[in-house]
């Protein structure tokens, strides 16, 4: 799929927006045909109610896709305000750029060394602003060597990584001290820290 459609498909705005537009679209379409439907014939009734029908389904299949989406992000139910949701998923990384925690158990200790783990949780504050801290600051975007990992239930049950982590976000990465791995965490990270990150990242990255 094109880097580009595939950006506008996994992008919250853009779903919601269509989800909003089309919905109104059918109950407008929907109060004409029921308006109208004893005035029009029995075959163009029949054409507008499988056209309605349809495009009710693509609607219903869309809003689907978006709520699946946020859950891989970390949303924890569907019974939330759904622009606020989706305000969180646009200060998330898209499902597209999110590791996966069995990605993440099979790290090899030579991975670790040029790795950086960035736990979040979905619509955490202190995760949004490194979220947008990373948009001014490139290096700490998802890449193979930057691994954003969502903290939901799924990923608790398979990463120990991800279980242990208690404040968000929580950050990984290992320094080796002679032949042995230590890891590194931070959590909730100040500014200076945030810098020492974005330095080691472009270190990861040459």
């Amino acid at each position: 799929m094109n880097i580009k459609i595939q950006n506008l498909v996994t992008n919250p705005n853009f779903l919601f927006w269509i989800i909003v537009i089309s919905t109104i679209i059918v109950i407008l379409w929907a109060s004409v045909v029921f308006k109208n439907r004893h005035t029009t014939s029995k075959d163009e009734l029949k054409r507008d109610t499988h056209a309605i029908l349809m495009m009710t389904t693509t609607v219903l299949f869309i809003t689907g896709f978006q709520y699946w989406s946020m859950g891989q992000q970390g949303l924890q139910t569907i019974f939330v305000n759904p622009y606020k949701a989706v305000k969180a998923a646009n200060l998330a990384p898209t499902v597209t750029q999110i590791t996966s925690a069995e990605e993440l158990n099979n790290l090899s200790d030579e991975q670790k060394e040029k790795t950086i783990v960035i736990i979040f949780k979905f619509g955490c504050p202190d995760c949004q602003r490194l979220w947008m801290y990373a948009q001014k600051h490139p290096e700490l975007l998802p890449s193979k060597n930057i691994l954003w990992v969502s903290n939901k239930e799924s990923n608790k049950n398979i990463s120990t990584l991800v279980a242990e982590s208690t404040r968000y976000p929580s950050i990984h990465y290992w320094n080796k001290n002679d032949s042995t791995l230590e890891e590194q965490i931070i959590q909730e990270p100040t500014e200076s820290q945030l810098n020492m990150l974005s330095k080691l990242a472009k270190e990861y990255t040459k």
